[in-house]
């Protein structure tokens, strides 16, 4: 075999195990390891956005656009469109169970105004493993959830805890796929098509199945 046929060969079996160059690389914002990262506690918990069912215009837009991923190529799992749909506002990373607890009650006295979402691009991003891909609807304008996090960032700095800042795009996760998957294609496309879901009113969020709303919400 020739070293010209050996690169054509080669560029064949790249294309055809699928490309994710598209794709955001962080998943979250906590380190794989407390400890290691250099922190003394190790409790991770999150501040959600629920979307469905609260947002049932969501549904329609989010199951066909699931349809139209799984024809591409098979999935590692969708997200329920009916309860399961979310975003995750921030991650709150290492924490000690008295911070945790400072923290919590803190963000009771938070002062935010709630405003408006709107679900108008799609996107990825690769999980820690380096195997998994999410697929996403996100908004293109990401202005006001960074505000708002970064709110939280000044609680959580107030009550003299350390703030691991947030930097991962906001999305709400319709599909897992593996990394054979062709996800540049996919992205693509939704992008051509001026892939939308819906807009929402985020006025309030929940941890650990406690509320906090907004002084509107």
């Amino acid at each position: 075999m020739t070293p010209y046929m050996i690169l054509i060969l080669l560029s064949l079996l790249h294309s055809s195990l699928g490309s994710s160059d598209t794709c955001e690389k962080i998943d979250g914002d906590c380190p794989d390891s407390c400890s290691d990262a250099g922190y003394l506690g190790s409790e991770n918990f999150n501040a959600i956005i629920p979307i469905t069912p609260f947002h049932p215009s969501f549904i329609p837009p989010s199951h066909s656009a699931q349809k139209r991923i799984n024809s591409n190529s098979p999935v590692q799992s969708t997200s329920n469109v009916l309860t399961g749909l979310h975003t995750t506002l921030y991650y709150f990373c290492c924490y000690t169970p008295s911070e945790k607890s400072s923290i919590l009650n803190s963000l009771h006295s938070m002062s935010w105004s709630g405003f408006n979402v709107s679900y108008d691009t799609f996107g990825c991003n690769l999980d820690h493993d380096n195997e998994t891909i999410y697929l996403h609807s996100m908004p293109i304008d990401q202005t006001l959830y960074f505000n708002l996090a970064r709110r939280i960032e000044k609680v959580i700095e107030g009550t003299g805890a350390h703030v691991v800042e947030r930097e991962t795009l906001f999305h709400m996760t319709l599909a897992r796929v593996g990394v054979d998957y062709p996800v540049d294609d996919v992205v693509e496309e939704f992008l051509e098509d001026d892939f939308e879901v819906g807009s929402l009113e985020v006025d309030w969020f929940y941890i650990d199945g406690e509320v906090y709303r907004s002084k509107s919400g």
